[in-house]
């Protein structure tokens, strides 16, 4: 019995030295990652490392009832065989492994992960993250997987940051993987040191934005430079972003390969430009980009260092209060050569008495066909060639239709009063046409090499959304087709 005593004794002194030397290693561990960390990134360390064991412990969970779930499959199998081969009918066969599914993580109230900081903390490669509608406010999160879904389901999940510390004084999402698909999450009250707080921060190679809002931070989303990256924003709105040193934008894409901006709603800027782009492609079709009353953009879209850019089937507008004047500035800082811009069957307007419409400050030429421009005082600034645009102004006409402007070669091209321009609503800022408008068939046929790049398929429905074009019956001249 003594003997029995002093083992369990032996057991008991080297279990409360084993548990006494971890608790010192995690002392000292914890001391040193606040001596080199900080702090704060020892506590976010601390975090990770929880979030992580919690979400292993999920996985071996569900592993766990996956391996029993087979296990009952099986002996029902065996079951199902057994009693099938008296009457000569072949058993079923035996269950095969399939393609593993991406793994999903689900966040929000009552689930295992409550913030999308939580889901970013463990997120894999590949994995699909879900968050449920509703406000996370008060946190800033960073992305490093790659190839992440992450959308925001039964409605917009709103990542609130306002008065938030921003991940490297960046973004409300620093995207730092590559291939990143966003969609239905809100951004607001993004901001930071530098006055260009975002919304969305891309670091990565791709990122994909679909259906979301971006609303009241200073940028609603910027990108660094990737030259082999593409970046796409579909269906998303951008209301009040900017800062008024003029240095935010709604949207500020840094040198890149390729960036696309289709069916997207941006109004309200605050006094940056509302599109800035450096990517060496641009294609930037059936939006809806317009001042307001109170909208202050200095250009409405910027494509700072030319390339090749086509704009077709889009509502630009500028506002009374632009700090600019001009709609469209291509290469205002610079050209790379080899310079082409296509502005094919948009409807633009200015707002301001002086305003003018594209400025080409690149050697490579500008083509503009087909468009509808209301107000203003001049077309073009630079090299271009216009052919079956409608130009609704009352400004003082120029010597020779200086303020129509263009090469030889351009023509068909319409000048009438703005009054007589045709659409529902100015004031509005409804850009339908009417009956009586010369945009009604007004559009000259385009080559065929043209065509199957910059025929519009479709046409800008507010809010944030497309419709099909039909121009069987006659092309009109801007974004709309006349309605029947």
């Amino acid at each position: 019995m003594s003997s029995a005593r002093g083992r369990l004794a032996r057991w008991l002194r080297r279990y409360l030295t084993a548990c006494g030397i971890a608790v010192n290693l995690a002392g000292a561990a914890l001391l040193v990652g606040v001596l080199v960390l900080g702090p704060r990134g020892a506590y976010e360390q601390v975090r990770d490392a929880g979030d992580t064991l919690r979400v292993t412990a999920l996985e071996w969970r569900g592993a766990l009832l996956a391996w029993s779930a087979q296990r009952t499959r099986r002996e029902l199998d065996l079951q199902a065989t057994a009693l099938a081969e008296p009457f000569g009918a072949p058993a079923d066969a035996a269950v095969g492994g399939s393609a593993a599914a991406a793994r999903v993580l689900r966040v929000g109230p009552g689930e295992d992960l409550a913030t999308p900081g939580a889901a970013s903390r463990v997120a894999r490669d590949g994995d699909f993250i879900e968050i449920a509608a509703g406000d996370y406010p008060g946190e800033s999160v960073r992305w490093r997987a790659d190839d992440l879904v992450v959308r925001g389901v039964g409605g917009f999940a709103h990542v609130d940051v306002d008065g938030t510390r921003l991940v490297e004084e960046k973004a409300a999402w620093l995207v730092q993987g590559d291939r990143m698909r966003i969609e239905q999450v809100t951004f607001s009250g993004a901001r930071s040191r530098d006055r260009n707080g975002a919304g969305i921060r891309a670091e990565g190679s791709g990122l994909h934005v679909r259906r979301c809002r971006f609303l009241d931070n200073e940028t609603g989303i910027l990108s660094n430079p990737v030259p082999g990256g593409r970046i796409v924003v579909e269906y998303s709105e951008f209301a009040g972003n900017g800062h008024p040193d003029g240095q935010a934008h709604q949207i500020y894409i840094s040198d890149s390969a390729e960036f696309v901006l289709r069916g997207s709603y941006l109004h309200g800027t605050v006094i940056g430009s509302a599109v800035k782009s450096r990517s060496r492609s641009n294609v930037i079709e059936y939006n809806r980009i317009v001042d307001g009353a109170n909208g202050r953009s200095n250009y409405t879209i910027d494509l700072s260092e030319g390339g090749q850019a086509v704009i077709v089937g889009n509502e630009l507008e500028q506002g009374p209060y632009s700090g600019n004047g001009r709609l469209i500035a291509f290469g205002p800082e610079g050209a790379r050569g080899g310079d082409t811009l296509h502005v094919v069957h948009n409807t633009l307007v200015s707002d301001r008495v002086a305003g003018r419409f594209v400025w080409n400050n690149t050697t490579g030429l500008a083509h503009l066909y087909n468009n509808l421009m209301v107000g203003g005082r001049r077309a073009i600034e630079g090299a271009a060639l216009l052919v079956g645009n409608v130009f609704a102004s009352d400004a003082w006409p120029g010597p020779r239709g200086a303020e129509l402007g263009g090469v030889a070669g351009s023509n068909h091209n319409q000048r009438v009063s703005a009054a007589a321009a045709g659409i529902v609503s100015r004031a509005a800022l409804d850009y339908r046409l009417q009956a009586s408008s010369p945009a009604v068939n007004a559009a000259i046929a385009l080559d065929e090499h043209a065509a199957g790049r910059l025929s519009p398929r479709y046409e800008y429905r507010h809010p944030a959304a497309t419709h099909a074009r039909d121009m069987r019956s006659g092309a009109d001249a801007g974004a709309h087709e006349l309605a029947e």
